[in-house]
């Protein structure tokens, strides 16, 4: 089911994404992310022509219709910022997530269960450090609560004595955060 939901959340997304990028071509703004998707302000204008032409707003979102368009390299750059921005925000690994010795019958041996997590790494942390401050500490908000909800969830699971020891690990709440963040203690199971 996990390959299901990765389909289910990279669609979702891609439909978020073509928003935020056609929303910053006609209505101007957000440039850096623009410029980040590989649209630059000359393809900026042709794209923005073709949405006004070919778009079409259904249930307040427009929808660009590519597939009526007649400029081949417009279609292919707002294409293109669509897939790199959606496969930045959902993460899948691939060949050149990590490092080549994990790509060898022992490296994939030591890395079986951490090649995700080099994935993520390598595309949050990465893209994190071409952010502005207050979307890194928006999105390290974000994944700390789903971190600590997840958290609740499994000592609660685990019964009125686990519950209490993920109280009392709580205690204090920068090591709660920390424990969190890192997502490898868990000492109420």
């Amino acid at each position: 089911g996990l390959n299901l939901l990765t389909d289910f959340q990279k669609h979702f997304t891609g439909f978020i994404v073509q928003n935020r990028i056609n929303e910053a071509i006609l209505k101007g703004g957000d440039q850096r992310y623009l410029a980040w998707s590989g649209i630059d302000s000359a393809m900026k204008d042709r794209i923005g022509k073709l949405l006004k032409g070919h778009g079409e707003e259904i249930d307040g979102v427009l929808v660009a219709h590519t597939d009526t368009w007649d400029d081949f390299d417009a279609v292919r750059a707002y294409r293109a910022a669509v897939i790199k921005s959606t496969n930045s925000d959902i993460v899948t690994r691939g060949a050149g997530d990590v490092p080549l010795w994990a790509l060898s019958p022992t490296g994939k041996l030591v890395t079986q269960f951490k090649s995700f997590n080099l994935a993520a790494h390598q595309r949050l942390a990465l893209r994190g450090l071409q952010m502005e401050h207050a979307q890194v500490i928006s999105a390290l908000l974000g994944l700390t609560t789903i971190g600590m909800f997840t958290a609740a969830l499994s000592a609660w699971r685990n019964g009125q004595e686990g519950w209490d020891k993920f109280v009392q690990s709580a205690e204090n709440p920068g090591r709660a955060i920390a424990q969190r963040i890192e997502g490898t203690y868990r000492d109420w199971e």
